[in-house]
């Protein structure tokens, strides 16, 4: 399991890039504003030259993910260098939230400590504190899980190398 919510790694195929780029273009929708069910985990983006830009369209998703590759020729066939990661925004707005639970956390304490006196409501707040990044990284796990298997069933590739 991995602790922070960027990965990393290398697929291969026995696909040309021409082919790896076709076959993605199939299997990418444009971005629009539908939200209808027939979308629902679905690639969103675009391929350009060598390289794609895509999220998997989803509302029950924990973690809207961003993925970028790149696809480079190989003596068998196509490497494609794969980043996985959250969107901007949505780090953006997980660090706020985490930073506001951990103030107000940290407020508690020094309640308690003023007052020597256990806080019971604070009991909540640090569930959360200690929550939240747990069900956030697992959340992470299973949809970068999710857009592997996608991914390699796309292209028709196996993973090659996985660093952590």
């Amino acid at each position: 399991m991995k602790f922070l919510p960027f990965e990393k790694f290398v697929m291969e195929t026995d696909l040309t890039p021409e082919q790896v780029r076709a076959a993605l273009d199939e299997n990418i929708i444009e971005y629009s504003f539908d939200f209808s069910s027939d979308c629902m985990g679905q690639f969103g983006g675009y391929t350009l030259d060598g390289s794609f830009n895509m999220d998997l369209i989803g509302f029950r998703n924990v973690a809207q993910l961003n993925v970028k590759g790149k696809v480079l020729k190989s003596v068998k066939g196509s490497v494609i260098n794969v980043k996985i990661r959250p969107g901007l925004i949505q780090l953006f707005l997980r660090g706020l939230l985490f930073s506001v639970l951990l103030l107000v956390a940290l407020l508690l304490v020094l309640e308690m400590v003023n007052t020597q006196h256990f806080v019971k409501q604070g009991i909540a707040v640090y569930i959360f504190v200690i929550g939240l990044p747990i069900y956030w990284i697992w959340g992470f796990n299973v949809s970068s899980n999710q857009v592997k298997e996608k991914l390699a069933a796309i292209v028709d590739g196996t993973i090659i190398s996985n660093p952590q």
